[in-house]
C-alpha cells in the first residue's frame, strides 16, 4: 500500500507499507515497548482504510488516499507489541460493530 509520508528532509515521499502495517510516533515507542502497547496511540494500515487508534476511547478512520504519517512515525517491529496492539485494535473496532449491530443506527 503505498502511503504519504513527511519526512525531515523532503516535504514529502510516498513508502510502501504492508497492508496490517502499525506504525507508532518515535517519542511513544520505547515507552510503549516498556509498558507492552498499554498506554499511548498508534495507526494500522489497511487495504482502503487507515485506523488510527488514540488512548482507549477514540478511532479514525480515513482514507489510504487522504491519509499523510507523520515523519516521526516508525513502523512497530516488535512481535509481542504487535500482537497486543492488533488484539486492542481488534476489541475497539469490535465495540463499534455491536453498536451497529445493537441498532444504535436503525430507525
Amino acid at each position: 500500500m503505498e502511503i504519504r509520508q513527511h519526512v525531515e528532509t523532503t516535504p514529502t515521499v510516498y513508502k510502501n507499507f504492508v497492508v496490517g502495517t502499525i506504525l507508532v510516533n518515535k517519542w511513544d515507542l520505547d515507552s510503549m515497548l516498556a509498558n507492552r502497547g498499554k498506554t499511548g496511540s498508534f495507526t494500522v494500515i489497511g487495504m482502503h482504510r487507515v485506523f488510527c487508534f488514540v488512548g482507549d476511547d477514540y478511532i479514525s478512520i480515513r482514507n489510504t488516499s487522504d491519509y499523510t504519517a507523520s515523519a516521526s512515525e516508525r513502523v512497530v517491529d516488535d512481535a509481542k507489541l504487535i500482537s497486543y496492539l492488533r488484539e486492542r485494535a481488534q476489541k475497539s473496532l469490535g465495540d463499534v460493530i455491536q453498536e451497529i449491530e445493537e441498532g444504535v443506527f436503525d430507525d
